[in-house]
């Protein structure tokens, strides 16, 4: 039970974040109808998300789908201080169920890394970044055949201090 209450925070947490990092776009004039725009696409179609996203590699996150109860995942991404993003799959309910995940990290350099991460809980991937703000997009296929865009953040580089 207390795993599910977990499960529940981390999920309304990483809603909380996805808001906030959009935030910030809204007070510009020219940005409002953007997120508008590309939030109908990704909810749309998952998979034509991932497509689109490294094209143009932009550092503007966008809405993540909504994965049903019995699929929810849980990942961490975090920033070296060499300026890679290392991504770990810590489980969740849908840990059964992931095929594949594929990371995206469109870096601050205007250059696009991909990568692949394990399916089995603990398996980790180093993407290389740079020592700014990179978008990371991490996609999971599951085996009913459908693909999620299960996170869609800024990771920002660690200082020390």
């Amino acid at each position: 039970m207390n795993g599910k209450i977990l499960l529940s925070l981390v999920i309304l947490l990483g809603i909380v974040l996805a808001m906030g990092c959009t935030t910030p776009q809204a007070p510009a004039p020219a940005a409002a109808p953007a997120p508008a725009a590309t939030a109908a696409p990704s909810s749309g179609s998952p998979a034509g998300s991932a497509a689109g996203s490294p094209s143009g590699a932009s550092l503007v996150p966008s809405p993540t789908d909504n994965v049903p109860a019995s699929r929810t995942l849980n990942l961490n991404v975090e920033k070296d201080y060499l300026g890679n993003v290392v991504v770990t799959f810590q489980g969740g309910a849908g840990n059964g169920h992931v095929q594949k995940f594929s990371i995206t990290v469109n870096r601050a350099d205007g250059q696009v890394e991909t990568g692949t991460l394990g399916t089995n809980i603990g398996d980790t991937v180093t993407i290389s970044g740079t020592k700014d703000s990179d978008r990371v997009i991490v996609m999971a296929s599951m085996d009913d055949g459908k693909t999620y865009k299960v996170i869609d953040e800024i990771s920002k580089f660690r200082t020390l201090g």
